[in-house]
């Protein structure tokens, strides 16, 4: 995989020690994260979208007609939640995927809700104060530069001004 200007180049198969070829592909996971192709350093989602409809999926089927919707709501949160953000905050996150993932999560409200209403599921979230995955990924990002900031490793220390200018960013918005 290319990441950089000529991340579109045609390129030759590489051939290994053992006669095999080692192909080019388009995306890449790296301790569970996805990096794809591009000009610029960009992650998908798209793997993190299905997994929290699955995991949904099988706790709801599990317990969805005999618990409460705060159980329900609290396992969302710890068993699907998590996972679907597990680090979110080292990859460039545009608001694109900022409101594909809300809406990922509100479609999983609308059906522990039973309803189509986004009014309904606005209201429910924040009465049960379940932050917006938007406002979840500032906080997680702000936490992983506040720990990278302060850390004594000389590799974060060539990067820990443009993390302060950063982490600024985050907290203005």
């Amino acid at each position: 995989m290319r990441i950089g200007p000529r991340s579109n180049a045609k390129c030759a198969s590489l051939t290994l020690s053992n006669g095999a070829q080692l192909m080019w592909v388009d995306t890449c996971k790296y301790l569970g994260v996805y990096f794809v192709r591009s000009r610029y350093f960009r992650c998908t989602f798209e793997d993190a979208k299905k997994k929290i409809f699955s995991s949904f999926n099988a706790v709801y089927s599990k317990i969805g007609r005999f618990a409460s919707e705060e159980v329900v709501v609290n396992l969302l949160d710890t068993k699907c939640i998590a996972p679907m953000l597990y680090g979110i905050e080292t990859c460039p996150v545009t608001s694109r995927h900022k409101h594909s993932l809300d809406f990922t999560v509100t479609r999983v409200f609308m059906k522990i809700l039973c309803t189509k209403n986004n009014d309904i599921v606005l209201e429910c979230r924040n009465f049960f104060g379940f932050l917006p995955v938007s406002q979840r990924i500032a906080i997680r990002t702000s936490r992983f530069l506040e720990r990278f900031i302060c850390s004594e490793n000389l590799l974060c220390n060539v990067f820990k001004r443009r993390a302060i200018c950063h982490k600024s960013e985050i907290n203005l918005g």
